[in-house]
């Protein structure tokens, strides 16, 4: 029987639901020995009680147990044979890391993926094994985080079952009292806390144990962060280094996978999104070497990661290493000959690195000012700009090459005051790893940010590589897109040259449904023609229709709106004359290429820092408003503006200097081409192969 999905009913009926006549109970014990043991033999007692009894235990809980026992299946069975009339079924979660990963050694880690994943994948197994809420009740060891609020979500109720003594259970419930008279969650015993940390750290593993791709070449491994914006380049970034003789693994999750096998109607399995990229080398030249490699997230496939952001953050932060470290242990058959390329926000790519004894490229897919603000958080920090309960409003003029920088320029997460979430413990850990990092790899242009580059090059070997793009400025042979493409060529060959306004925000960040509207207002007043892609869940995944009532019926004739397309299509297209965009950085690249000018319109993140570069440095697009004081009455003004008014004269004769200098960059002789050509001969003079 599978380890991935162990079931099994004793008694013969439907896993899950249980006798239609018997109340149901979901037992599940914490994925420690001492709580199991009592877990199971209260299971056993509700049966002997008449209960119908789902038992759940995690995977690793699981696997463990059978092996010490050289056996394989339920663990009840011999229980339920020798006395049939029980009704216990027997179920299997992942915990979010794999089989293999050492949860003694790695006790933290282990913690917080207990903390942050394994509530996703017990949800998913309740809303399969919860038939009849008002029979169920779940049974759920006091330590878990999640069972009141998986309870009230399904509507059953919930038993705290506590494993220890009375008098334990009541001191923990008493933490106010112990914090409100000073003997808890106080500085000395914050001290002793992190001395325990410290003195219970575990040595780091060492050695390498693989199979992987050979042929003498040398070897990178490109691991993308699993968001589209940062796939697109990644992806294509592969290409560029199998095209200069590198053999290529790439890593991708089996979520992001999934999603893009469906996007385009393939089955997922089996499916390679790199088969066409191979197919289309040109007669006589060598076949591009590049593997399709695909490792967990530590969340179920079918989570949705749009409506749980920060339970899919904390996965990213706490399980995903696991998985890429035991796929990096099978890939890399030669550490010498091999160097990893990792996206910059992973918090972990130096750490493996060392331990698989391996170069380490930190993968940019940003501008290199934001980059820069994020290396010098400790600047913003000391001068109290950041981190702090109320930061500094002047002049930023601090930071090695930005001459200056206003507050409200920052990224998102640089201008809030709580600084705890789990994305600023990403960006912290992350910029420590990057500190690691032996090169770094920017898609970005030197001309654009002379300055900013020349004072991250004191710091690092620092290659300014962009932009990088799809092969012609084209559909990309490489499958990245997330979403069913529209094809839109049809309605665009029929409008006049520079007519219609794209609009679009992104694949990743959201909007409130009054900004919605108000943006929706001010494109219906302004008369353009639009073709406006929507994101299913631009709002929210549960709001799946978020324009307002007569929308369509007010557009009709003039606009259209889509789910997705293939943006670089679209921007290529003689029709289409402006682009009100979030300021996601490959959509600016694109942008610029394309010769369009930009309406901005910042969600999050970079994109703010990315408006004061295209809006205020580079003078070629303009800002439609701010996150809640966004109104129609001024979309309509900048729409105008841009798309029929002598400011949008100006604003493309900016844009046509800018696409020549991004022309001039990957050109032979340019600053990108040249900066990538001493890459490859440095990786190669590191890793072999030659010149």
């Amino acid at each position: 029987m599978g380890e991935e999905a162990v079931v099994a009913a004793a008694n013969g009926g439907t896993a899950g639901g249980g006798r239609s006549s018997r109340p149901h109970a979901v037992v599940m014990p914490y994925p420690l020995q001492g709580h199991v043991i009592p877990a199971v033999h209260l299971a056993l007692r509700l049966a002997e009680r008449g209960f119908s009894v789902t038992f759940v235990n995690t995977e690793s809980v699981h696997h463990q147990t059978a092996r010490a026992l050289g056996a394989d299946g339920n663990i009840f069975a011999g229980v339920v044979r020798a006395s049939p009339e029980l009704d216990v079924r027997y179920e299997v979660v992942s915990d979010g890391f794999p089989l293999g990963f050492d949860r003694s050694l790695n006790h933290d880690q282990f913690m917080e993926g207990i903390l942050h994943v394994l509530p996703a994948h017990v949800e998913e197994l309740l809303r399969r094994v919860v038939v009849h809420p008002p029979t169920t009740c779940l049974v759920i060891d006091t330590f878990f985080v999640w069972p009141a609020t998986l309870a009230r979500k399904l509507g059953v109720p919930y038993v705290s079952f506590w494993t220890e003594p009375a008098l334990i259970f009541n001191l923990y419930y008493r933490m106010d009292l112990l914090t409100k008279h000073g003997h808890f969650k106080c500085k000395e015993a914050e001290k002793l806390r992190l001395l325990g940390m410290q003195l219970m750290a575990s040595p780091e593993e060492a050695g390498v144990v693989a199979a992987g791709p050979g042929g003498g070449k040398p070897h990178a491994v490109v691991v993308s962060y699993p968001l589209q914006g940062h796939i697109i380049p990644a992806a294509h970034l592969a290409l560029r280094l199998a095209a200069r003789g590198f053999a290529v693994t790439f890593v991708s999750t089996e979520a992001v996978h999934d999603q893009t096998a469906r996007a385009l109607g393939a089955d997922p399995d089996g499916y390679d999104v790199f088969a066409a990229a191979r197919a289309s080398v040109s007669g006589g030249q060598e076949l591009l070497d590049v593997a399709y490699e695909l490792v967990s997230d530590g969340l179920p496939v079918v989570f949705d990661r749009s409506l749980h952001h920060d339970k899919f953050m904390g996965a990213l932060l706490h399980a995903l290493s696991a998985h890429v470290e035991r796929l990096l242990r099978r890939v890399v058959v030669d550490p010498g000959a091999t160097f990893l390329v990792a996206d910059t926000f992973f918090v972990w790519p130096a750490t493996l690195a060392r331990r698989l004894g391996v170069a380490y490229v930190s993968f940019w897919t940003e501008p290199a000012l934001i980059f820069n603000l994020y290396y010098h958080i400790d600047l913003l920090t000391q001068n109290g700009h950041f981190r702090c309960n109320e930061p500094r409003k002047d002049t930023i003029t601090y930071i090695p090459g930005v001459p200056s920088i206003e507050p409200n320029e920052l990224m998102s997460y640089l201008q809030e005051t709580d600084t705890t979430s789990v994305v600023h413990r990403i960006i912290f850990k992350a910029f420590d790893e990057a500190r690691g990092a032996d090169y770094i790899l920017c898609n970005t242009v030197e001309e654009l940010e002379p300055s900013t580059i020349a004072a991250l090059r004191a710091e690092k070997p620092f290659y300014a590589v962009g932009p990088i793009f799809p092969a012609g400025f084209a559909r990309s042979a490489v499958a990245t897109s997330m979403w069913a493409e529209s094809d839109c060529s049809r309605w665009l060959d029929a409008q006049p040259p520079g007519s219609v306004l794209y609009i679009s925000f992104g694949s990743y960040a959201h909007v409130t449904k009054q900004e919605l509207h108000e943006i929706a207002g001010g494109v219906l007043a302004s008369g353009a023609r639009f073709l406006w892609v929507l994101r299913p869940d631009i709002v929210s995944s549960d709001d799946p229709e978020p324009l307002p009532e007569g929308f369509a019926a007010a557009a009709a004739g003039r606009g259209v709106v889509v789910p997705w397309c293939c943006q670089v299509e679209v921007l290529s297209h003689a029709a289409v004359g402006g682009f009100l965009t979030h300021c996601g950085w490959n959509s600016i690249l694109e942008s610029v290429w394309a010769g369009v000018p930009m309406l901005c319109f910042p969600l999050l993140t970079d994109q703010f820092t990315n408006r004061r570069l295209v809006a205020r440095e580079w003078r070629a697009g303009v800002s439609i408003g701010d996150r809640g004081a966004v109104f129609a009455d001024e979309v309509r003004a900048r729409i105008e503006g841009v798309m029929g008014g002598e400011e949008g004269v100006k604003l493309r004769e900016q844009v046509r200097k800018l696409r020549g200098t991004l022309e001039a960059a990957v050109a032979p002789g340019g600053s990108s081409r040249g900066n990538f050509d001493e890459f490859v001969d440095v990786l190669k003079r590191r890793c072999g192969g030659g010149h």
